[in-house]
């Protein structure tokens, strides 16, 4: 479900991203409000761009129009999980943490699956999702997050950070 809600939340990007691209490229300024939402509909329809250029722009408000209540029945669907087994136990933890949310919980409960199958910390692939550290004698250097592990665990504790 997280990995499905990602794939649609790029889709309301993209669509988004090409239809300001849309505007930036006829150097028109929108109007006030929501850019996508329902009151600047009208304008949107009614700017003067060629009859290729009108179809896309009325199907990519469609698609934008559909899109919505679909992410909206993902995200029910995650807030039903987060309270039923295996994640009831875990999912009220992590909501305490300053900066994580349902979506960001969830996110980290399905990456890192049952824990009890690491038998040690350093058996765990979630380590590589920390920072580089290199620590030897009286050198200590760190630097930035890795690029190991799981790349939606480590977007996911990014923004939480």
């Amino acid at each position: 479900m997280i990995h499905h809600r990602q794939r649609l939340i790029s889709q309301q990007t993209r669509i988004k991203n090409q239809l300001q691209s849309l505007l930036h490229r006829h150097h028109l300024v929108p109007p006030g409000g929501k850019l996508f939402g329902a009151t600047n509909r009208a304008w949107w329809l009614g700017l003067g761009l060629t009859s290729s250029e009108k179809l896309r722009l009325r199907q990519d408000l469609i698609l934008l129009d559909q899109l919505d209540p679909l992410i909206s029945e993902v995200e029910t669907e995650i807030n039903r999980l987060s309270l039923a087994e295996p994640w009831a136990d875990l999912t009220p933890y992590l909501l305490q943490l300053p900066g994580i949310g349902l979506i960001t919980a969830m996110t980290i409960l399905s990456a890192i699956g049952e824990i009890e199958r690491f038998p040690t910390a350093k058996a765990g692939r979630l380590r590589r999702a920390g920072a580089k550290v290199h620590s030897s004698g009286l050198t200590h250097r760190t630097g930035g997050i890795t690029k190991q592990g799981r790349k939606e665990l480590r977007r996911v504790l990014i923004e939480a950070a």
